[in-house]
């Protein structure tokens, strides 16, 4: 199964996510533990080096998510990479992940632009189209419909657009005590295609609720400390309207020439 989660920044599809992987663990954790160490017996026998089995639920996902589980014990998931998700090829390593795992990938329009299908590896597409062998469950989220690689999005059986930007219940000391999202929820790509066009009612109207704070789960700011200037850099004020000192000229809104440049063209750059 592919459930898409379509939302705007800010809305709350991270938390969402987070939301589907606590109940992925709370309410299915041991089924799919129990099934995935099975089926590597099963692929054992045959085998003569022997594949490993996980030691814990196999969620993998590309933000970090700690959940409580049980007393003083905490679960965190897997990490994995959406660039290198897929079938084995001769282009890159892929991160092999075992039999009924489940996996969550964030901003996905990074890894699957639509704008870039034509250049979509094969091992990447056949990874979507046969990911039922292998009896994975794949979350996907992303900021517009429009911006997921046509190959997959035709795959999905479930699209989830979140409607309204997350709604947080307070208690009376200030405190979260629940997250409400609003959502529509469609069952096929032609339903999600009519409603853009036609803004046609082919949705469920669906809410989904967390008791808690969501936000103590994941790390929203995970990405904090990419923004802080290095210990020899400092924050930029420049001011409009005057003159750049250094290598590069800021106030120039030309495209820089290391731009857009692939890795091969960046190597003959700085070997001149």
């Amino acid at each position: 199964m592919i459930c898409a989660v379509i939302g705007e920044p800010g809305v709350g599809k991270g938390a969402l996510m987070t939301k589907f992987v606590y109940d992925c663990f709370v309410n299915e954790g041991q089924d799919i533990f129990d099934n995935c160490c099975n089926e590597i017996d099963e692929l054992n026998i045959s085998r003569r080096n022997k594949l490993s089995y996980p030691d814990k639920v196999p969620i993998f996902t590309d933000f970090k998510v700690t959940l409580p589980a049980g007393y003083q014990k905490e679960y965190t998931t897997y990490f994995t990479n959406g660039f290198y998700v897929g079938l084995s090829n001769s282009d890159l390593p892929v991160l092999f992940m075992p039999p009924h795992s489940r996996i969550f990938l964030t901003e996905v329009q990074r890894y699957y632009d639509s704008r870039k299908s034509s250049s979509l590896p094969d091992w990447v597409s056949r990874f979507y189209e046969m990911h039922r062998h292998f009896k994975y469950v794949i979350y996907l989220d992303l900021q517009r419909y429009s911006l997921l690689d046509l190959n997959i999005r035709d795959l999905a059986h479930k699209f989830i657009l979140i409607d309204k930007p997350l709604k947080l219940v307070l208690d009376n000391d200030g405190l979260i005590k629940q997250c409400i999202w609003s959502c529509k929820e469609f069952s096929s790509v032609k339903d999600v295609d009519l409603y853009y066009e036609t803004k046609a009612e082919t949705f469920t109207n669906v809410e989904y609720s967390f008791d808690g704070n969501i936000f103590d789960l994941y790390d929203s700011y995970s990405n904090y400390d990419k923004f802080i200037p290095g210990e020899n850099e400092d924050f930029s004020y420049l001011e409009h309207g005057g003159k750049s000192n250094g290598k590069f000229d800021y106030y120039d809104f030309s495209q820089p020439t290391n731009y857009r440049l692939n890795k091969n063209e960046k190597n003959r750059i700085i070997k001149h």
